[in-house]
């Protein structure tokens, strides 16, 4: 025991010497001789287990070195104490393994030692140290993004840990369920499970676990937009991390504050927290950490390419901010990949989806877009997400059927008790009392029955012929019954496959229309009120920048649902060819070069007969520098409600584009745009919509004259009533059409 003490205080001071040992060796040889003249192996595999343990954050290659060595001496002793000791030992070593193959990226291995460390738990009944592996396997699950799992070996570990009544490992506990449900985007759950552990911690005076926990909060706030109580809990953690010199949480607090100030535009802010973030991340080979923290700056440098185009011009400063988000996006994917985690893939991939968009390259944008797709369904299935509710669900009603045990126990030993404390003739009167009541029961209960059998005999016989010709009809009916059963479950299957492949294109279709951020780059002052009458629409709508040039266009292609998709998709892949590479910003010019990209693709000659597949469209292209306007409509008008109240419609051509018997070039109308005026496109959905007290449509004059009663109003709100508009007109009515409105005030 002596030897063992010396040991123990000798690996707490160890790291003096490491910095010493090139100069002064025979320090260090000296605390090696205290090793080798140790007497048994219990003590050597202790000291290795320590030294291992002091060099994890810092040097993990050397401590892999000392757990290594430790399990080489790991041998099989006949002593079955000694053997005992030797075991728990292992297990911590291969849990120390664990977290370092965890931390560099190796989960699988990290999960094969985790294994084994439980294994031994298990064998020799060590609760402590079962909990301890669960919550470590369960944190491998979330590094995957394997959501369900990880959630059940945090509940299998906080189920010990509350039998133990071991407070610390409850509050880690607490804290790893909390980040389940925040991952899964289930905030209410996640800020209470985070609370309960902050709460243990603050009793517990857990520096560390205040610091997991104020991060923690300071994530919910983020979600919820509340950008100083953001960084007010951000900071908090920072802080106690640098007392502790914990480099991981510092690493996690700079990269969550530079989150907060790029939401707020402060991009010279974010970078810098961000690059501190992930040289941190660099030194301690977090392989998870690099790919979360280049995802950021990727994104980061995204967002400062798009907010240059607002001024005009693609510059050099456009190019090198995307230059920069290329390469540290694919490095994001690269590592992502190596280390196989779904949810850093999915991360990586959405992140690339969106540079390549930005970029033009479509064939790439579209690549990634369907790798998120998959990705995000593999880890947001409903299956899982019902899967966590009903793993938190089963493990209150276990908690509670324990309580219910414990107190039935209880009530045993008080009857018990009450029980020794009678006479013994007392037991002998209450016997015979009791015999005689029971005796007297049994009699009249036997009479009672005796006339009922009786009774029931002579229905049975009655009832017999009656449920003989009951039973042919119900197994007639029965066997309707199954038919009809097969052929509505065949039906259902045929219904759900069709339906989830509408659901798969609508997401494609999504992919391909300016995000809520691209929208607001490119538009301005706007909304878009986008309705379609089944789950993908024939209407889309679309814009982009060139040079000082500001495109917008709503567009109706034939029929809605999945044909009218198809034709939107290929509208917008045509339009992205005319003006964004050929950068033709004319409107009628680009309306008559979308016409005959129509008529190639579909291969129309003009027979009669054929199918005159094509779009209606409304097409506008500004001048931001002279506020000249160029429009060019095919069946669809332009509706301008000037500043002061008077409202003008640019009138389209009418024809649409396809092949069609009189087509003539299309007219490009020029006016010129005032500040404040308010430019509305539309498609005919909203004015052919049926409703109202005498179900009839709601008209393009009603249209008009709404414009001009809600165009003093802010973007949002003009289209939070033309909604409520819509909905409250159609009450009860079935759409009849997809509705697009897109609203626009420079």
């Amino acid at each position: 025991m002596k030897i063992y003490s010396i040991l123990l205080s000798v690996s707490l001071i160890i790291c003096s010497f490491i910095n010493i040992y090139g100069q002064n060796p025979k320090k260090l040889d000296s605390l090696w001789d205290v090793y080798h003249k140790a007497k048994h192996d219990t003590t050597r595999i202790q000291f290795m287990l320590e030294m291992g343990s002091l060099y994890q954050s810092e040097k993990p290659d050397s401590a892999l070195y000392f757990y290594n060595k430790a399990l080489e001496l790991t041998i099989k002793p006949t002593n079955k104490t000694i053997k005992r000791k030797i075991l728990l030992l292992k297990s911590k070593i291969l849990q120390g393994i664990g977290q370092i193959q965890s931390d560099d990226g190796s989960y699988n291995e990290s999960l094969i030692n985790y294994s084994k460390a439980l294994s031994i738990s298990e064998l020799l009944g060590n609760k402590d140290g079962m909990s301890d592996c669960y919550n470590c396997i369960g944190s491998i699950y979330l590094y995957l993004g394997t959501y369900d799992k990880a959630l059940e070996y945090y509940l299998k570990s906080l189920k010990i840990s509350d039998l133990l009544g071991d407070k610390v490992s409850i509050s880690t506990s607490y804290s790893n369920i909390g980040s389940v449900y925040y991952y899964q985007s289930a905030y209410d759950k996640a800020i209470e499970y985070y609370l309960k552990s902050l709460k243990i911690d603050e009793e517990l005076g857990d520096k560390k676990g205040m610091s997991t926990c104020y991060n923690n909060i300071g994530l919910i706030y983020g979600e919820m937009r509340n950008d100083n109580k953001t960084i007010e809990f951000f900071l908090r953690s920072l802080k106690i991390d640098k007392e502790l010199a914990d480099k991981d949480g510092m690493s996690t607090c700079y990269n969550n504050i530079g989150l907060v100030y790029e939401g707020q535009g402060n991009y010279d802010q974010a970078i810098k927290y961000y690059l501190n973030s992930l040289k941190i991340s660099e030194e301690l080979n977090d392989k998870n950490g690099i790919v979360l923290v280049s995802g950021n700056i990727a994104n980061l440098h995204i967002n400062i390419a798009d907010s240059s185009l607002v001024h005009g011009k693609r510059d050099r400063n456009w190019e090198e901010h995307i230059k920069k988000a290329i390469e540290y996006g694919e490095n994001a994917y690269m590592i992502a990949k190596e280390i196989n985690s779904s949810s850093a893939i999915y991360r990586a991939v959405e992140t690339l989806y969106r540079i390549y968009k930005v970029t033009g390259n479509y064939k790439k944008s579209l690549e990634f877009a369907e790798l998120f797709i998959i990705t995000k369904d593999s880890i947001f299935s409903e299956e899982k997400t019902n899967a966590l509710a009903e793993m938190g669900a089963k493990y209150e009603t276990e908690k509670k059927q324990l309580k219910i045990a414990k107190l039935q126990k209880q009530k045993e030993l008080d009857d018990i008790t009450i029980e020794t404390s009678l006479d013994k003739n007392q037991k002998l009167q209450i016997i015979i009392i009791s015999f005689i009541f029971f005796f007297l029961i049994v009699v009249v209960f036997s009479i009672t029955l005796f006339k009922m059998f009786r009774q029931k005999r002579k229905a049975n016989l009655i009832l017999a012929a009656k449920n003989f010709e009951i039973q042919q009809k119900n197994e007639e009916i029965s066997f309707q019954h199954d038919f009809v059963n097969k052929q509505k479950e065949h039906i259902e299957i045929i219904h759900k496959k069709v339906t989830d492949s509408i659901n798969y294109a609508k997401r494609i279709q999504e992919a391909v229309f300016p995000t809520r951020d691209a929208a607001n780059n490119i538009f301005g002052e706007h909304f878009i009120l986008f309705k379609p009458k089944d789950i993908v629409s024939g209407d889309f709508y679309w814009g982009t920048r060139i040079n000082q040039w500001l495109i917008v266009t709503v567009a109706d292609c034939t029929g809605h649902g999945v044909p009218g998709a198809f034709m939107s998709m290929l509208g917008i892949s045509f339009l992205n060819e005319i003006v964004r590479k050929k950068e033709i910003t004319k409107a009628s010019t680009v309306l008559d070069n979308l016409r005959l990209s129509i008529i190639e693709a579909l291969q129309q000659k003009g027979y009669y007969g054929e199918q005159q597949d094509g779009m209606d469209i409304v097409f506008c292209a500004i001048n931001l520098n002279t506020l000249e306007m160029q429009i060019a409509g095919a069946n669809n008008p332009l509706i301008i409600v000037k500043y002061n109240k008077e409202i003008l419609e640019i009138e389209p051509d009418k024809q649409p584009i396809s092949i069609y018997e009189n087509m003539k070039p299309f007219t490009n109308h020029q006016i010129q745009f005032n500040k404040g005026d308010c430019i509305y496109l539309t498609s005919d959905g909203y004015q052919d919509q049926f409703g109202g007290k005498e179900n009839k449509k709601f008209k393009a004059k009603q249209l008009k004259d709404l414009f001009v009663n809600i165009s003093e109003k802010t973007m949002n709100e003009q289209n939070e009533i033309l909604d409520k508009t819509f909905e409250h007109w159609k009450d009860k009515h079935e759409q009849v059409d997809d509705v697009t409105i897109l609203g626009l005030k420079l």
